[in-house]
């Protein structure tokens, strides 16, 4: 059992992440809200699709038989040109959607990026997929421009095979990253360090300058695979992101038109489909996409490998509860970003333990049978 002042210390670093993370984000006030309104009020027109009004609300409809081919259309983000962050809210529906033989063959919404001087924009990534009769419920993330230069453009794609798909509830902000997460992050990550290193110093005793140094690895495996994570979409952590009021009404948001926009963007309208997109995110998740049976040799190996050289330097005990919580943290980030929780996460779970109890076993037998590979450096010795 912890001591309390290792208890409360937790939760209030959990607190404190809680907190920034919900104001990591500040609205770009020069630049208006784009909702369907304003692409409706633009004057595109798509065959294939409608524009769809219920009482206060609007959406735009695509329907596709048995008879006709996967239907795509690319709109233009009046006002929205050069970005860093969008701030994205929306909500997609499918009715009799009946999916193909691919898992991507369904109703989709993607979030291109065009470069001023290019002929197409870059293949974004599907920031929202539904199929059969799904409510994807009111999507809320934001999405981080590949560059400051780059114009966002938004797909709606129908690869079912028949059924209809409806975009509703659209709202884009333009956003940056607030003054408080560009210091407080640092603050927090430093607060959390500092609370490892003690733990490993408390448990093990094995001094200031090795507890420290397992303490930056864990540090930086945990900002890698749990907050802000792998994902490419920042997603609200628990709580929705408090990016400020729109200081524009509905009604002066809907100014904006593409007449401000560059004229060298791509024509929108009716376009083909894109078909099978990449797996987006860092390292970690492309690789885990590619190596998907092998996912549970993966996490073994992702806690297994810090765990055999943190058992050498600080020893097994507090190896087994700092790569325990990180572990416990990595898969639960997961939850509290709106990913989910179900038997696949228990499954990780288990082999991120296997996989630290098997190198721990694995220090064992290699410092018995080389106790002198297994000395810490003498800059590490107390």
């Amino acid at each position: 059992m912890l001591p309390v002042p290792f208890t409360i210390s937790f939760i209030s670093l959990l607190f404190g992440l809680h907190l920034l993370w919900m104001n990591r984000f500040d609205r770009v006030e020069q630049i208006q809200t784009v909702r369907l309104e304003n692409i409706r009020e633009s004057g595109i027109s798509i065959e294939g699709f409608e524009w769809v009004v219920t009482g206060d609300e609007l959406a735009i409809r695509v329907h596709r038989d048995k008879n006709s081919s996967s239907k795509a259309a690319l709109l233009r983000l009046p006002g929205l040109h050069e970005v860093g962050w969008l701030h994205m809210r929306f909500r997609l529906k499918a009715n009799n959607l009946g999916p193909g033989s691919e898992k991507w063959q369904d109703g989709r919404l993607i979030l291109e990026w065009f470069r001023p001087g290019e002929e197409f924009p870059n293949a974004g990534s599907c920031i929202g997929t539904v199929r059969f009769n799904e409510d994807g419920g009111l999507s809320d993330f934001v999405v981080p421009s590949p560059s400051e230069a780059s114009i966002p453009l938004l797909r709606i794609e129908h690869l079912g095979e028949s059924g209809t798909l409806e975009l509703a509830e659209l709202e884009i902000d333009s956003v940056k990253e607030s003054t408080i997460w560009t210091y407080g992050k640092w603050i927090c990550l430093g607060g959390w360090i500092s609370w490892v290193a003690a733990l490993i110093n408390f448990i093990s005793s094995s001094g200031a300058l090795r507890s420290t140094g397992m303490a930056l690895l864990w540090g930086t495996m945990a900002t890698e695979f749990a907050v802000p994570g792998p994902w490419q979409n920042q997603n609200p952590l628990l709580s929705k992101f408090r990016i400020g009021t729109d200081s524009y009404s509905p009604q002066s948001s809907s100014k904006a038109t593409m007449q401000d926009d560059p004229a060298s963007l791509p024509l929108t309208g009716a376009v083909p489909a894109l078909g099978e997109l990449k797996a987006k995110g860092n390292y970690a998740l492309q690789i885990k996409a590619r190596l998907t049976p092998l996912r549970p040799l993966l996490h073994a190996l992702l806690l297994g490998i810090p765990t055999l050289l943190m058992a050498w330097v600080v020893g097994k005990k507090a190896t087994w509860y700092a790569m325990l919580l990180l572990a416990l943290m990595i898969e639960f980030s997961q939850y509290a970003f709106g990913y989910g929780f179900d038997a696949t996460d228990v499954a990780d779970i288990f082999f991120d333990v296997m996989g630290i109890l098997i190198f721990l076993w694995l220090s064992k037998k290699i410092s018995d049978k080389f106790p002198i590979l297994c000395q810490p450096p003498r800059c590490c010795r107390s």
